[in-house]
Formats: structure tokens, sequence, C-alpha cells
């Protein structure tokens, strides 16, 4: 999905934390994860299971397309977004 020399990791990571905020959500520490659950719509990466505790699974973290679009594999999935 993203560049591999693209160090998307921490990118994502902040803009999962970017997120949370708008959601009045940033005091809830979750834990950095190497891999996401995701889902995605026209315009967002939606990534969910965020927390590890039950009463917050349900939050979602939505990243507008446009922020990650600079580290996406331009022959990946994610690219295909782009063109329409």
């Amino acid at each position: 999905m993203f560049r591999p020399e693209s160090h998307y990791l921490p990118v994502i990571n902040n803009l999962i934390y970017k997120s949370l905020k708008q959601e009045n959500m940033e005091n809830f520490e979750f834990n950095e994860k190497k891999q996401y659950d995701f889902y995605l719509t026209k315009k967002h990466l939606v990534i969910f299971n965020i927390f590890d505790f039950h009463a917050a699974q349900g939050v979602e973290a939505k990243i507008n397309l446009s922020e990650i679009e600079y580290i996406i594999n331009q022959s990946g999935p994610l690219q295909k977004l782009f063109s329409i």
C-alpha cells in the first residue's frame, strides 16, 4: 500500500493522533501498532480497533487520503483511488 522507503508508520500514527484529537479522544492512550485494521472510503483511510480496551474499540480514526498521497505506493491498490 505504501512506498517502502516512506517511513509511513510514524506518519499514520501521527494522523491517528490528529484524528483522535479532533474527536476529543486524545486523552485516551493508544499503543502505536505495526499493523492496523482499516477500511477505505472514497476520501478516507479509516483505522479501527485502535484501542486495546473494549469500551473504546468502536472508535475510528479517519485519515483524509490527500494527507497520505505522498507515501502511497504508485503501483499499489490505493493509487487507484486517486485516478477516479
